[in-house]
């Protein structure tokens, strides 16, 4: 792991976003006591179309209407 101070991370900012980006880790220091860790974005897979198919299901009787008690609650004041 890369250790950098604040002031020196101000001024290489760039290169170590680069070497982020490439996977390295690089630990932020404040007077050599670590800070934070700046790291690369773990990359996010595709997304696929109906991944989730047949795993929602709808309660039975949701589309129906609403008793006159349930309505009255939805009616502001």
């Amino acid at each position: 792991m890369f250790r950098v101070n604040i002031a020196e991370a101000k001024a290489r900012f760039s290169e170590i976003l680069e070497r982020a980006q490439l996977g390295e880790s690089i630990e932020i220091c404040k007077r050599n006591q670590p800070l934070a860790i700046l790291g690369p974005v773990a990359k996010q897979g595709k997304r696929v179309f109906g991944q989730h198919a047949g795993m929602i299901h709808e309660c039975k009787g949701a589309w129906g209407p609403m008793a006159d008690e349930e309505l009255r609650e939805w009616e502001p004041d």
